[in-house]
């Protein structure tokens, strides 16, 4: 699967929500860490689109959440050093 196939697939699945910007570029930033990462970052991103299924309530803001986390852990995307939570602490 391709990032373009993955963001049209994000769309149909989980919409756009209130803020159709923020996650259209969220939905197109996971599309490119498909095309550079393939395999290995569609795998993860298909655990949490099943993970956010079985929530029910909110699955949209489970998943965008979740989502950026476990790529960050596992390092198929940077961390912006401003926005992690050791910096958000007094």
């Amino acid at each position: 699967m391709t990032g373009s196939e993955l963001v049209d697939r994000l769309v149909r699945n989980f919409g756009l929500g209130d803020k159709p910007l923020l996650r259209m570029a969220l939905y197109n930033r996971l599309g490119d860490v498909v095309d550079e990462h393939g395999e290995r970052a569609l795998q993860i991103i298909a655990t949490v689109i099943d993970d956010a299924k079985c929530r029910g309530d909110n699955e949209s803001h489970y998943f965008a959440f979740v989502v950026m986390k476990r790529l960050q852990d596992r390092g198929l995307l940077p961390v912006n050093e401003k926005r992690t939570i050791e910096s958000m602490l007094p």
